[in-house]
């Protein structure tokens, strides 16, 4: 287990806080998404878990002693499609993670094959040339095939189309699959985003930040229950809320004549009588709702 208590990351001679005060501990297996608005914190927190930024203030610990940066370094990969490359070729940067011991080739050409990445074109044309997503699958498929106990995946979905996001998440799903049930080493990976996107299929866990600081760190059938979504006819909508100034909405959605409006669904105790009484229905909110709602919660 990997736990940071009350880390703390400023920069520059006026103290910029990129990270304040986060105390938490992370499994050494799983997935965990770490989401947030941009410039909550995401990047400097797995820099920091990857040995690649020393905390400001505060301690870093693995099963219970602490986690040198030089040793992080060994035990951790963090990649990212906007990385700077200058001038390397993509065959350069698989030699170097080819060092690592639970290098896996194997895994490495067979995600180059699925995702019709050529192995010509990492022998004679350089990173910065590759177009973003075509990048990103790079990336990604040497974080993947590195077998670093501490996978680190900063946006590396982003540049993605959904096939090609789908396609990866479930190369992931089955690392992670495999690490649990013992015929691989356990392994740990998180994966950053700025929007939920489809995380909510691959993560086990969930952590927010927000402006530096931790927010929500729950595991995700907990965090996807945060919310609840009312449906209806518009007008029967905002007629039933009428009724009902307690509840607050969080947002609200058209789809033709129908609306959906989010609500906290701890908050919001509606009765099937109610529902019936002005033809409305509900169901669990999103994974993105559920974000949408604990960073304007974490704002007020």
């Amino acid at each position: 287990m990997i736990t940071l208590n009350s880390v703390s990351r400023t920069y520059g001679w006026r103290h910029r806080r990129a990270l304040h005060d986060v105390s938490l501990s992370l499994p050494d297996a799983g997935v965990v998404a770490l989401v947030g608005p941009e410039g909550a914190g995401k990047t400097t927190l797995m820099q920091i878990l990857a040995g690649l930024t020393a905390p400001s203030s505060g301690t870093i610990s693995m099963d219970g002693r602490a986690l040198p940066a030089r040793e992080a370094l060994g035990r951790a990969m963090m990649v990212s499609p906007s990385q700077y490359f200058g001038e390397l070729f993509g065959s350069s940067l698989v030699k170097y993670a080819q060092l690592r011991p639970e290098w896996d080739q194997g895994l490495f050409d067979q995600y180059l094959e699925r995702f019709a990445l050529s192995p010509v074109l990492l022998h004679w044309k350089a990173v910065r040339r590759f177009s973003r997503a075509q990048i990103a699958i790079l990336m990604g498929s040497i974080a993947l095939a590195s077998g670093a106990p501490i996978t680190l995946l900063d946006e590396i979905q982003a540049p993605l189309d959904e096939a090609a996001r789908e396609g990866f998440y479930e190369e992931i799903r089955t690392l992670a699959a495999e690490a649990a049930a013992g015929r691989r080493p356990r392994r740990l990976f998180v994966l950053s985003s700025s929007a939920a996107c489809d995380l909510d299929t691959v993560a086990d866990e969930v952590i927010v930040v927000k402006s530096g600081e931790l927010v929500v760190r729950e595991n995700l059938d907990n965090f996807k229950q945060r919310t609840g979504v009312l449906v209806g006819h518009g007008a029967d909508v905002d007629r039933f809320l009428s009724t009902r100034p307690d509840l607050e909405p969080i947002a609200s959605r058209d789809d033709g004549a129908t609306r959906e409006v989010v609500l906290d669904r701890y908050r919001s105790v509606i009765s099937d009588a109610e529902l019936a009484a002005h033809s409305l229905s509900t169901h669990e909110g999103s994974f993105q709702d559920a974000l949408t709602y604990v960073v304007q919660e974490a704002g007020r």
